[in-house]
């Protein structure tokens, strides 16, 4: 009788007919050793119909391709492509799930709004019919329905949980079948002889030095294999170390299409061509990636091009990275038909140029093309839309396995913990179990309507999260033949503590004489005193050991002292303000300050040289405060110059309805007027819904400020707009020159003046005084109003008597600075006593002035000299300071 043993991969099967063979077994030649896909195969090619069963990217187009014909009833989205697979391989073939897509079983069975999936199915196996294809499931039922009836034979199934069809089928056989595994169920001890230890780095900056020194120890000639979440980072991580010591690692692992260079730059360019508008972030993406044959510059250049223009579209960001980069062209070219796989050789061109001297990098992308040609024939053979092409890629695996020393046999291999569990029993002498914690390895069963499904038709498997994760972790303890290293790092990158695996807690538990006592694992290690006998600990406090993996100290190349991160070192100060360039071309070596640089640097001095000086600005044109602030100015500045042409000096409560027309006009003029400025000029232009109803309500705030206006000042009217101190010809303050543009000046008959500052929002730390909970002591943060006013001073030779903020809206708000000659409540909003000058300094308002001069004159001394220390003045002061890891950062 034919024997047929079925195990869950083809290298578990032929390591199983080389264990036979080697033992000189006469039972191998009348026994089959082959996985359920591959017997099937072979059942098919002998006894099933002209179509040919899927492979596994003909699967996944098919199901986009299906997903995309549903509509709107289901997203063509990877979660839902999971969720539709995880009903086709549960299923498919089944006589329950085919009762339910034929519509024979009971509605009321069946979970409420299953029918869109349902009808994905459908249309997933119609698909395949049409290209001559069938799905495994569908096939094991064909075999079942068209009473293939095989000799009698043993079926054993090895470590197998057959899927539904399957049993169907071999219920259908004279076929004695048999389950075999080597998990009991449960987690159990370490087989006799095995050594268990565990390691503890105290946060992951340890771990790869620990598992280096675990290795380092392991004698000559025996074989570590390590089972990781993420393969490839840890050979990254300790591959180079111990290749220094003569070991050999390699690596079994797989990554996202996606993650690798190649893939990351062909779904940037199909996101570009598919999307509706221009993706910046895409084309920015792309540019940079070294596919698109960029030089470095170029592609920085490009990226702030289009980041820096809020209405550059779809087709002007197209034709510029065309312009820029050949290789998008050809991408184009992908993106648009799978056919266009013929051109796939420029791309492998491209990948030894780009990886020359870098062999794995090169395999890596060239395994990403050999993906992409795998993918695109799949749908070439099924007429499937391109879309679906590029989302299957989007679900794809790279085969990114690697080895260091070519042509040695590997002490070290690196895998994840399935990989490992499908091994052989004995197949390493030391198995590694990283990252045990309870994270990253978690209890999660899911529950979706794909699952609903199956459980409503009773072929369901039920809860079985914790039964994978013991049978893994089983597994992974049966391939050592030596020892059994068990990690766990101590603290997450929260530095709070970690747990370990639900399965190590059971697996600890064997070991313990009283579970139901936890006074004997009440320690960090979570062990009991048995298992603490040669546990290995590291700590992060070795920076250099261990970021070099190995404990060398470091050589001393040079004696550097500390930097001091609150002064520029003398030989940079006279970089600290550079010439200015006026109108005319004229350059002003002198340093010239304005008052909003001088009020930034009393703020917090390192917020000035972040902001003012190193520049940290975002490269992408923004919408927001900046540009609504520019936008309201040169509004309100534009409309009075039109009010007093033609209507008089000032708004009154009679020339109200005039005001708000005159307004609404010149409001119209500006929006529209945004749109032809040039980017980066801080415009104001709305792109999506929202934006545009935050620039409505702009609109509607300067109509409504007309209403304080009217009442703001009486006896004074404005006589300076945006009244302009050029480079050119600074005005002397504080022993130095000032620079910079004045809102308004606002004057009355008697040659008094008042400076006004426009603000869309007010906050206590522009009133001159603390509130009388906070003690009613002077502020001395908010001074750009103040310097202003000594200028006009000076310039003008006015008797200046207030320096004000006035904010603009229906709801009066104003602070700042006023002589006590002025009433309070002509400016409306005002709080008189936090507002009103009381006199500290000297009675008159200029007393003021002059002593906020000389404050600032001892400010501008010290940034001269590169004093920058990080020390902000108030909470407020930390807002929008780039700085954001700042040890001093406060609110």
């Amino acid at each position: 009788m034919e024997k047929i043993v079925l195990f869950s991969s083809m290298d578990a099967a032929l390591a199983a007919r080389k264990r036979m063979a080697r033992a000189c077994d006469s039972e191998v030649f009348a026994t089959t050793y082959s996985t359920p896909r591959a017997w099937l195969g072979e059942l098919w090619e002998a006894y099933g119909d002209s179509r040919r069963i899927a492979a596994r990217f003909e699967r996944s187009v098919a199901l986009f391709s299906a997903l995309e014909a549903q509509g709107d009833a289901l997203w063509a989205s990877q979660g839902t492509w999971r969720l539709a697979m995880r009903l086709i391989d549960g299923g498919l073939g089944t006589v329950e799930l085919d009762a339910a897509l034929s519509g024979a079983a009971s509605a009321e069975a069946l979970p409420a709004g299953c029918e869109a999936l349902l009808n994905c199915v459908r249309a997933y196996e119609g698909i395949l019919l049409r290209a001559g294809l069938i799905d495994e499931g569908r096939a094991w039922r064909v075999l079942s329905e068209e009473q293939v009836l095989l000799p009698e034979c043993e079926v054993v199934l090895q470590d197998v949980r057959p899927a539904c069809a399957l049993g169907e089928f071999l219920a259908s056989q004279n076929a004695t079948v048999r389950e075999e595994s080597a998990f009991s169920g449960e987690i159990e001890r370490a087989p006799e002889g095995i050594a268990v230890r565990f390691a503890f780095p105290s946060g992951r900056y340890a771990e790869p030095a620990l598992l280096a020194e675990f290795i380092s120890n392991v004698l000559a000639g025996e074989i570590v294999c390590i089972a990781s979440r993420d393969p490839r980072a840890l050979y990254e991580a300790i591959a180079p170390a111990l290749c220094s010591l003569g070991i050999s690692v390699a690596c079994r692992a797989s990554i996202p299409f996606a993650a690798t260079d190649f893939g990351r730059a062909f779904e940037c360019a199909a996101s570009l061509c598919s999307a509706d508008c221009v993706d910046v972030a895409a084309a920015a993406d792309f540019a940079l990636n070294p596919f698109s044959r960029m030089g470095k510059r170029a592609a920085f250049d490009f990226a702030a091009t289009i980041r820096g223009n809020r209405l550059i579209d779809k087709e002007a960001c197209l034709a510029l990275l065309r312009e820029e980069s050949r290789a998008f062209e050809y991408f184009e070219d992908l993106v648009e038909s799978p056919e266009a796989a013929t051109i796939a050789g420029v791309f492998e061109d491209a990948a030894r140029s780009i990886g020359a001297g870098r062999e794995a990098y090169t395999k890596e992308q060239l395994s990403a093309i050999g993906t992409l040609r795998d993918a695109f024939g799949a749908a070439c053979a099924m007429d499937a839309e391109q879309s679906a092409c590029v989302a299957a890629l989007e679900c794809a695996s790279v085969n990114v396995s690697r080895q260091a020393e070519e042509g040695n046999s590997p002490r070290v291999v690196i895998m994840s913990q399935a990989q490992l569990a499908a091994c052989e029993p004995r197949s390493f002498d030391h198995v590694v179990l990283t990252d045990m914690t309870s994270v990253a390895y978690p209890l999660k069963e899911t529950h979706d309507i794909a699952v609903e499904i199956l459980d409503a038709l009773g072929i369901g498997r039920g809860p079985e999260a914790l039964l994978r994760a013991r049978e893994a972790f089983s597994g992974c303890v049966r391939a050592a033949g030596a020892s059994v290293l068990i990690e766990r790092c101590l603290n997450d990158e929260n530095a709070a503590p970690t747990y370990p695996a639900a399965v190590v807690q059971e697996f600890v538990d064997c070991y313990r004489a009283d579970t139901t006592n936890p006074d004997d694992i009440d320690n960090p290690f979570s062990l009991p005193e048995a298992l603490q006998v040669g546990m290995l600990q590291r700590g992060e406090e070795a920076l250099y050991e261990n970021a070099s993996v190995r404990d060398a100290r470091q050589e001393v190349c040079a004696r550097v002292e500390t930097p001091n991160m609150g002064r520029v070192s003398e030989p940079y100060r006279s970089a600290l303000m550079l010439p200015r360039r006026g109108k005319g071309g004229v350059v002003v070596s002198e340093p010239c300050f304005s008052a909003s640089q001088i009020e930034s640097y009393l703020e917090c001095p390192q917020k000035w040289f972040a902001l003012r000086r190193l520049r940290l600005d975002e490269l992408d044109e923004t919408f927001g405060a900046k540009e609504m602030g520019d936008f309201s100015h040169s509004v309100l500045e534009d409309f009075y110059r039109r009010f007093q042409e033609s209507v008089g000096p000032k708004v009154e409560e009679g020339a109200l309805p005039v005001a708000r027309e005159l307004m609404r006009s010149v409001l119209e003029d500006h929006e529209a007027a945004q749109y032809g400025m040039k980017p980066m000029s801080n415009r104001l232009v709305a792109t999506t819904e929202f934006e545009r109803r935050e620039v409505a309500d702009l609109k509607r705030k300067l109509v409504d400020f007309l209403d304080t206006e009217a009442q703001l000042l009486p006896g004074f009217h404005p006589a300076h707009f945006e009244y302009d101190i050029p480079a050119a010809s600074p005005v002397a303050y504080a022993g130095h020159l000032l620079i910079g543009t004045i809102d308004r000046i606002d004057v009355d008959d008697r040659g008094r003046a008042i400076i006004v500052d426009y603000k869309s929002s007010l906050s206590p730390e522009y009133d001159l005084y603390e509130g009388e909970k906070q003690g009613g002591a002077m502020r001395h943060g908010k001074v750009q109003a103040l310097i202003y006013a000594q200028a006009i001073r000076r310039l003008l030779g006015l008797d200046v008597v207030g320096a004000i903020y006035v904010r603009y809206g229906r709801t009066p708000a104003a602070s700042g600075a006023l002589d006590k000659s002025i009433e309070p409540l002509h400016v409306p909003g005002l709080k008189a006593d936090r507002c009103v000058y009381k006199g500290e300094f000297g009675p008159a308002f200029g007393d003021l002035l002059d002593t906020t001069e000389e404050r600032v004159a001892k400010a501008l001394d010290q940034l001269l000299a590169g004093v920058v220390p990080a020390s902000p003045s108030s909470d407020s002061a930390c807002s929008f300071c780039p700085e954001i890891t700042c040890p001093q950062r406060r609110g």
